[in-house]
């Protein structure tokens, strides 16, 4: 996937020296499926660099992780490694395309940076700092809560009650459907038009 493609070779190129200068001990593992050439040449055991390409339990490999690191630079929509990273108790360090959909910077279950200097200073303070990262792990689990159906369930079931009562009140608040809906049916309007106009050549 492109967005996981470019955030290894900002690993390899930009982020991961930098954290392994600080910290001698920590290897860096890339998992995923169908990696590419250029990321297979990347694995360098002796530079503490692991490409493992696809892996059947990912809960294992997280549940054994320090900290993830993603620096995303472009995707959409909510990023599944992290999920599993909140699942697992394991905190990570990203940037703001990562917490989309998710959070904020400040109640992230980790870091958040753009700047991969920076990137690389936090994920080391994230390592070494046993009381932020409990508290990280911490903010994982809550941030988990937002996808827990029975949290949600009962004000969801009680607003298409609502709804369903006075239905047709609900459908004349809803400026902006009504305009699509009249656009819609006036795009067949003018379609019809021009066709009578082709035929007339």
């Amino acid at each position: 996937h492109a967005p996981n493609l470019d955030s290894v070779i900002a690993l390899k190129k930009s982020i991961w020296p930098k954290i392994k200068a600080k910290l001698p001990q920590a290897n860096l593992h890339i998992y995923g499926a169908y990696p590419t050439q250029q990321v297979k040449d990347f694995h360098k055991p002796a530079e503490g660099f692991y490409v493992h390409g696809f892996v059947e339990n990912q809960h294992e490999v997280l549940r054994n992780a320090r900290v993830i690191l993603a620096p995303l630079s472009f995707g959409a929509g909510l990023k599944g490694k992290f999920l599993d990273g909140m699942l697992n108790g394991c905190p990570s360090v990203t940037t703001s395309i990562g917490i989309e959909g998710y959070s904020d910077a400040e109640n992230w279950c980790g870091e958040v940076s753009n700047n991969w200097d920076e990137f690389a200073s936090k994920a080391v303070e994230l390592y070494r700092n046993d009381s932020n990262w409990k508290k990280a792990k911490k903010k994982g689990f809550k941030l988990l809560q937002q996808f827990d159906k029975t949290v949600h369930e009962s004000e969801f079931t009680t607003k298409l009650d609502a709804i369903s009562t006075d239905l047709e009140s609900h459908r004349n608040q809803n400026f902006m459907g009504s305009l699509l809906l009249h656009h819609r049916l006036k795009s067949t309007k003018y379609l019809s038009k021009w066709i009578e106009e082709k035929n007339k050549r």
